[in-house]
């Protein structure tokens, strides 16, 4: 089974902080401030964890990854409106090409 795990972006201060340190007054004002983002459960080529809105680049290109919750799963997008879905990774031997590059709070310049 593997581990759940979160990150929060908070807009406030402009940084990756662990969602549940977060202090805050607890109302609704503060949460919108706070974008929580799940992991992928998986790691690139580098052992680095893959979180959704993480920028990533592999054999295909630049993307960034979401989870959709339509077919409960994560994928990754590029640019040219093609994506990849996290499943593909693993059945096709193909994720020692991944790697994280940034996310899309601080690194939009990458992608």
């Amino acid at each position: 089974m593997r581990e759940i795990r979160f990150r929060a972006w908070n807009r406030i201060v402009g940084r990756m902080s662990d969602p549940f340190g977060i202090d805050h007054d607890h109302s609704q004002t503060a949460w919108q401030n706070i974008e929580i983002m799940q992991s992928t459960g998986l790691q690139d080529k580098n052992r680095v964890s893959i979180f959704e809105g993480d920028i990533v680049e592999d054999h295909i290109g630049k993307g960034f990854v979401e989870y959709v919750e339509k077919y409960a799963g994560f994928r990754v997008n590029y640019r040219d409106g093609k994506c990849k879905w996290f499943y593909d990774y693993n059945l096709k031997g193909e994720r020692d090409s991944i790697v994280v590059i940034g996310n899309i709070h601080e690194n939009q310049d990458i992608y």
